[in-house]
């Protein structure tokens, strides 16, 4: 990641601004499936904020920044800020998200149970929704009874 980021500050001085959207809409997100699956990586993307706060944010403004300035950078832009977040407070963020998320999904796999919790009456699935879920059902009821033979 260190050779991308170093060739992207360099790009920054010449033009900031499509840096500046490389970084938030490519670059940044190629580490974020890492902090979804492993935790407590906080400390591993020490190097690689680093790197952002003294390679690529002094290419993008301009000049060095500050503490309180890099922590304005990270704000969205909706509060002022440029949406540079600092991979180290993102990982755990990241990681509690993602469990929460599949947390439903994970106990399913570990008990081996099959249980969609489906309401046909629910005006939330769509007919392809109900379609592949009936599918499913008889999927599995034919396995059932395949191997209870």
């Amino acid at each position: 990641m260190g050779k991308r980021l170093q060739s992207l500050s360099k790009y920054a001085q010449d033009d900031p601004q499509a840096a500046y959207s490389a970084f938030t809409k490519g670059l940044s997100s190629r580490w974020t499936h890492f902090q979804r699956t492993v935790l407590d990586a906080s400390e591993l993307f020490e190097p690689l904020e680093n790197a952002i706060r003294d390679q690529f944010i002094p290419a993008l403004v301009g000049r060095e920044v500050s503490d309180a300035e890099r922590q304005i950078l990270t704000l969205p832009l909706r509060h002022g800020g440029l949406g540079l977040t600092d991979p180290r407070e993102t990982a755990k963020m990241e990681y509690e998200h993602s469990t929460q998320i599949t947390n439903k999904l994970t106990a399913k796999i570990y008990t081996q149970k099959l249980n969609l919790d489906y309401n046909p009456s629910d005006q939330q699935f769509t007919r392809h929704t109900k379609n592949r879920i009936r599918q499913e059902k008889n999927t599995k009821t034919s396995v059932m009874n395949f191997w209870q033979k």
